[in-house]
């Protein structure tokens, strides 16, 4: 995220005074938690269950859209939570297995939601504060449940703040970092998964990168497009989303902002297209509170077809 120096950093500050207490919740049924799905017009995600007077980004859904997982940033509430429909009915949010709350952020599932990628402030050892800067960590789902959080060694983590981690169904990785040698402040990187291992880091190259931030990409299973946020002037706020489509080359077209359709004078950062292609999730602050909104996806295949 922009200016997430970090994102856990700034936002439990600004938000340390504002507990959210979880209300009781109305009876959801249904995928996507029983919402009506939105159009073509951007609409407020759950409000008062996921979008609420705190501070919420991040969000993923599984292929059944019966699970969701989110990033809440409020008090005690903060963290990676989840919620699962169980009989019938959706649950209320809870800390994802293994998250450290008010430390980890920034997540997104494999494809087949066999693995989890974060970023997190969690410190490396007992006598250490948290650290004022993120590393990607990995879990895998295992019979019994989640298995402790690894933190991936270099050339994925450079210890110059890494984050918002994206997997491909090839186990490929995106990521954004403000390592040293990229075009601007942050740039967009990708790492071949090859025999289990991430040896190499790619720079996405200036046709994605500019000069200013770049950074939140999300990858399309496939990698045929790439939707990521930058300040890159232009735009119509601080930060907007951007997309990009892969050509046969295995080059990139020039991005093309996404339009006044999904960006506004606010901010947008963390999207997220569901895994039956129809909806758009992303955060923005156009309201003055981060919230989390989606809409039809079909903008994408209006953006290829331009």
């Amino acid at each position: 995220m922009i200016n997430k120096q970090i994102i856990l950093t700034g936002i439990i500050i600004i938000l340390s005074s504002n507990v959210f207490a979880e209300k009781e919740l109305p009876i959801l049924k249904g995928p996507y938690l029983g919402q009506t799905p939105p159009g073509t017009t951007p609409e407020l995600f759950a409000p008062g269950i996921v979008s609420t007077e705190s501070f919420e980004a991040t969000i993923w859904f599984s292929e059944d859209a019966l699970t969701s997982v989110f990033c809440r940033y409020s008090g005690d509430k903060s963290g990676i939570r989840m919620m699962k429909q169980k009989d019938g009915k959706w649950s209320k949010s809870e800390l994802f297995p293994n998250i450290k709350s008010g430390l980890d952020g920034d997540f997104l599932f494999s494809p087949d939601g066999k693995k989890m990628v974060f970023s997190s402030q969690r410190p490396l050892s007992e006598n250490e504060e948290k650290l004022d800067f993120c590393y990607i960590y990995l879990m895998e789902k295992k019979q019994n449940g989640w298995s402790e959080p690894i933190k991936l060694e270099a050339p994925i983590n450079s210890g110059m703040h890494d984050s918002y981690p994206c997997l491909t169904a090839d186990n490929d990785l995106y990521f954004f970092s403000r390592r040293d040698g990229g075009h601007g402040k942050s740039d967009i990187y990708r790492s071949t998964y090859i025999n289990g291992e991430y040896n190499t880091v790619d720079n996405l190259g200036s046709t994605i990168n500019s000069k200013d931030q770049d950074f939140d990409a999300f990858v399309a299973p496939d990698e045929s497009y790439i939707i990521f946020c930058s300040d890159r002037p232009g735009g119509y706020g601080y930060a907007d989303l951007y997309i990009s489509f892969r050509k046969l080359d295995n080059t990139w077209t020039e991005p093309v902002n996404m339009g006044e359709e999904i960006n506004s004078e606010g901010d947008e950062w963390t999207p997220f297209v569901t895994l039956d292609g129809k909806y758009l999730f992303f955060s923005t602050d156009k309201t003055r509170n981060r919230e989390v909104y989606w809409v039809d996806a079909g903008i994408i295949e209006k953006l290829r077809k331009k």
